[in-house]
């Protein structure tokens, strides 16, 4: 603990200032020399001042309060230490491990209230162009006089006894066709009989809504499909005819909702006979 030196300071101050006293009352003694006084009589002043500013210091020092530190075995508890930097602790908080994060379940259709779709077919039916004026595209009707024969798939949203059905908005067809285990294309976009356009409502208790899988005229295969483009003006729809160098061996038909969720699990259909649809079998599954 170091000493205070004030009280030695005034000590030299009085000292000086005695001495100073002397000097003025012996004036005889040092010939008028009265400056020497006057000097010591500073010297004292400066002393004494110095004192006080020193005085005053101290005692701020002593009223400022000090952060209380923490014992070593709190400190122990709370943190621990990095041995490679001193100055740099890592909090317990920290250091534990966090939760485990639950896995996601997979994407799953709601059993309560869902359509109930039922396939309907395949079958093959005489066909007639459309030409839609309105909106320039073209579509198929049954019509027993029709030139081109097709191959049609049919889902129905049937109801049931004492159950909630709902309907499936905006329903689209994804079909994949294959010759030799070899896809044709990379898949393709269904047109729905009787309607120009790409989408349907699977209404529960309504209507069939088929989809032209084949077109086959004058004995040439094709394939009737929509091409929808998306662009800041909207969607546009545009018809697409694919010719085939022969009958396909499987097709694949996915049936699928407005969320992009399938509605019923894929329809295979296995295609055999004589290469012509008139003369044909079909193995579902």
């Amino acid at each position: 603990m170091k000493k205070d030196p004030t009280n030695l300071i005034l000590f030299f101050a009085g000292v000086l200032i005695g001495i100073a006293t002397a000097v003025a009352q012996s004036n005889h003694v040092f010939d008028g020399r009265l400056w020497i006084a006057y000097c010591l009589y500073g010297a004292a002043l400066v002393l004494i001042f110095w004192a006080v500013v020193h005085y005053f210091a101290r005692d701020s020092q002593e009223a400022s309060p000090t952060a209380p530190s923490a014992s070593p075995r709190q400190y122990q508890s709370n943190e621990q230490r990095v041995e490679a930097n001193p100055h740099i602790y890592i909090s317990h908080e920290l250091l534990r491990q966090p939760p485990p994060v639950p896995p996601v379940p997979p994407q799953t259709r709601k059993e309560s209230n869902q359509p109930n779709i039922q396939v309907g077919g395949p079958r093959v039916a005489r066909l007639r162009f459309i030409h839609h004026i309105s909106s320039g595209l073209l579509s198929f009707t049954e019509d027993q006089e029709g030139k081109q024969r097709g191959l049609l798939l049919c889902f129905r949203n049937e109801s049931i006894w004492q159950k909630t059905i709902n309907s499936a908005r905006n329903a689209r067809a994804q079909l994949q066709y294959f010759i030799d285990d070899q896809e044709i294309g990379i898949g393709f976009r269904s047109g729905w009989l009787e309607s120009p356009f790409d989408l349907t409502d699977l209404i529960a208790g309504g209507d069939s809504k088929c989809v032209v899988l084949i077109i086959e005229a004058d004995g040439k295969f094709s394939i009737a499909s929509k091409i929808r483009e998306t662009s800041g003006h909207g969607d546009r729809i545009n018809d697409k005819f694919t010719d085939l160098d022969q009958l396909p061996n499987v097709i694949v038909v996915r049936l699928l909702d407005g969320d992009d969720q399938l509605l019923i699990p894929p329809v295979y259909l296995r295609l055999t006979g004589d290469g012509t649809l008139t003369s044909y079998g079909i193995v579902q599954g």
